[in-house]
């Protein structure tokens, strides 16, 4: 919705893709258009999601960093370090769809 005019733009779920994942109620992206033809979304640098479900820790394999499955409140896989567990909130690249931090 356009938060001047309150004009509401549909997209296509094909043409958002993947990142259709990362929509949140009340999220600010920005639509690139060129006349009235829609070209682009531009979605935030990251968002916070909610860790659902994670693999335990296998051990034994702490000689490199170890990243493990999570699967986010929206459906989405993430890699995650092994501290991490069902209930954080995490910072998730939109770009790459990867771990950045704890969330605050």
């Amino acid at each position: 919705m356009d938060r001047a005019s309150y004009e509401q733009v549909e997209l296509a779920k094909d043409f958002v893709g993947e990142r259709a994942a990362f929509l949140q109620d009340g999220m600010k992206i920005t639509l690139e258009m060129h006349e009235e033809t829609l070209l682009g979304v531009k979605f935030p640098a990251n968002v916070i999601l909610e860790v659902t479900e994670v693999d335990p820790v296998q051990k034994g394999q702490s000689v490199s960093s170890q990243f493990k499955p999570a699967i986010m409140s929206n459906g989405l896989k993430v890699m995650v370090p092994p501290f991490i567990a069902v209930g954080e909130r995490i910072v998730v690249d939109t770009t790459e769809a990867t771990y950045m931090r704890r969330a605050d």
